[in-house]
């Protein structure tokens, strides 16, 4: 009989709702050890990431509980994270009866520097419930969990019991460091290529791939099989809530078991690599702001539902070329599109992160509210009667220009041209859907079309994106380039 997850629906009790990790690299630095753990368990373990804990793992003879931290930049406090893992060993012992099975607890980190747990503390913290707590038996102690709907009553709770001083006795904790998340991102790459790529490698398509990019592919879809199981499925469904390491494999081999699914599940990867990137990126901007740092999450898991929708079929991925990409069109249309998106890759997502920038700016969460489809592309436009349809490019460097030149064709015919373009470049003016490419490259036209009627039907606004600053939300009055609003460029002002 399979005992392997025995433990997993009773030791949840009260733990429905938790609290992910409050820093952007700390909720991806949690997915990558998950997949690292994964990759190293037996094949009868059950993983499960945001459940009881950061992840718990269950086997049929071993409970191992996690809390993973990323502290990058500050200095991470041992004791919560020794105290919090103690309550859970307690909560095993009193509500898991006659379990053989051995509980381990650990605290998987990095950080600037660490203040180190103190046990003498946690005896007191106990010492102090038991006088003030009622005793209760331990049958009764399950069902007093549940109806405890804050942590610190559950913990206050258990810590009073009379069983709880013996088993401070028999708590072991262990801590163990980590490289920095980029590291760490690499170090998983090579185990997961080494791992899987040799299946994979059968297909002729997937042989064509280069190596550093089917890496990022491979890596980006183990993140999404772990995401899956706790950001877009039902929280109290432990099945689908398992992962195991041939889950995973499974997972990813079955992705390209033919040509076409190879190319549709390359594409994917890459993209959502790219993304997961830009999102650990993003922190150096936001520094632990903890309300800015919860919209671009939500940001975050919203464009990656938005993406793995969007790039399964081809006409859809054209579309999304058009709408990200400043490839000219008889590129777009001509060129294998798994060479199109590894050549534009990095080009594409920083597009999508000034789209990040507008949604914050207007305080949308929901990536898809806010991206309408046409018949050849899609479009940027707020859930907004007022709000105008907004296209975001990043041009080549040095090619301000000739981006301008190549894509503005492609919206001059349609019903819902945009009105304003937002480019990260030197431009700032309004240009005519018309204009010919001598008209766009001269400078002395360029001059004249700052004044040349801008409310006429066939112009659009180009706004310099080089001054934005991530966490700061900002408004049409604005006359700093802190926010995507702005009405003046520093850079531009300082003659930079």
């Amino acid at each position: 009989m399979d005992n392997s997850n025995e433990c997993a629906e009773i030791l949840r009790v009260g733990e429905e709702r938790r609290d992910a990790s409050p820093s952007i690299k700390g909720f991806l630095f949690q997915d990558l050890i998950t997949i690292e753990l994964i990759l190293k368990s037996n094949n009868d373990d059950k993983i499960y990431s945001e459940w009881i804990e950061d992840i718990f793992i269950e086997s049929p003879t071993n409970i191992s509980v996690y809390q993973i931290k990323h502290y990058e930049k500050s200095n991470l406090d041992l004791q919560p994270i020794y105290e919090s893992l103690f309550y859970q060993f307690v909560k095993f012992k009193l509500v898991v009866k006659n379990s053989k099975k051995e509980f381990q607890s650990r605290c998987i980190y990095y950080a600037n520097s660490i203040k180190n747990y103190n046990s003498d503390n946690l005896v007191n913290k106990i010492e102090d419930a038991c006088k003030h707590t009622a005793s209760e038996k331990n049958v009764e102690i399950k069902s007093i969990l549940s109806k405890c709907s804050k942590k610190e009553e559950r913990e206050k709770l258990l810590l009073g019991t009379r069983d709880c001083k013996e088993l401070i006795r028999k708590y072991s904790f262990n801590i163990e460091k980590r490289d920095i998340i980029t590291t760490t991102c690499k170090d998983i790459k090579e185990v997961i290529y080494k791992k899987i790529s040799p299946s994979i490698r059968k297909n002729d398509i997937v042989n064509g791939f280069q190596e550093y990019a089917l890496k990022d592919v491979l890596l980006a879809l183990a993140i999404q099989y772990v995401q899956n199981s706790y950001l877009y499925k039902s929280c109290d469904n432990i099945q689908e809530r398992t992962l195991t390491k041939g889950g995973l494999i499974s997972y990813i081999e079955d992705k390209f078991t033919s040509d076409e699914n190879s190319i549709t599940e390359y594409i994917n990867g890459l993209i959502l690599s790219c993304i997961d990137d830009m999102f650990i990126q993003i922190s150096d901007d936001i520094d632990n702001n903890l309300e800015v740092i919860e919209i671009y999450k939500k940001i975050y898991t919203s464009t990656k539902k938005w993406l793995v929708n969007v790039l399964k079929t081809k006409l859809s991925r054209r579309k999304f070329l058009y709408f990200v990409c400043t490839a000219k069109s008889n590129e777009i249309r001509d060129t294998n599109e798994w060479i199109l998106f590894t050549m534009y890759a990095k080009h594409i997502t920083t597009s999508i992160r000034m789209i990040w920038k507008v949604l914050f700016d207007i305080g949308c969460c929901e990536f898809s509210n806010a991206i309408k489809e046409e018949t050849d592309f899609y479009y940027f436009k707020p859930n907004d009667e007022n709000a105008k349809s907004v296209v975001v490019y990043i041009p080549m460097p040095d090619l301000c220009n000739d981006c301008i030149r190549d894509v503005l064709p492609r919206f001059k015919d349609i019903k819902n041209r945009p009105d304003k373009w937002y480019l990260k470049g030197c431009n700032d003016r309004v240009l005519c859907y018309e204009y010919s490419v001598n008209d766009v490259n001269s400078t002395e036209r360029a001059k004249k079309l700052q004044v040349d009627k801008p409310g006429i039907c066939n112009t659009c606004r180009v706004e310099c994106m080089k001054c934005i600053d991530y966490s700061k939300m900002g408004n049409k009055e604005c006359d700093s380039c802190e926010s995507l609003f702005s009405l003046s460029c520093n850079r531009r002002n300082n003659g930079t």
